[in-house]
């Protein structure tokens, strides 16, 4: 145990952090779970926020965390290419944009 005074505040914060950490490690591994179990677009999504929470607070490295989109991706693509789940990709637009109306409540002096 420490004995000086800035080493047992040092521990309290160290004692903090350690507990947020682990929740960020926590909902990483459960969006891993949840996301291997019933690959989907939500669940891929999810799983990115989650890698991306836990590497912005560099619980996981930037590395690590694009090699698991990387991974789970690929598997999202796999199944859809084999028809086990649907893709839901954006359509093309016309891309033709609706104009903005002017506002005709304009004052004049």
């Amino acid at each position: 145990m420490p004995v000086i005074i800035s080493a047992k505040k040092k521990l309290r914060a160290d004692l903090r952090k350690q507990k947020v950490n682990q929740l960020a490690k926590r909902a990483v591994e459960l969006a891993i779970k949840n996301y291997k179990s019933n690959p989907s677009k939500e669940g891929l999504k999810s799983l990115y926020s989650a890698l991306d929470v836990a590497t912005k607070k560099g619980i996981v490295s930037r590395q690590s965390a694009a090699r698991k989109k990387s991974l789970f991706a690929r598997l999202l693509l796999k199944k859809a290419k084999a028809g086990e789940i649907e893709a839901n990709r954006p359509t093309k637009t016309s891309g033709k944009r609706k104009q903005a109306t002017k506002n005709s409540s304009q004052t004049t002096k």
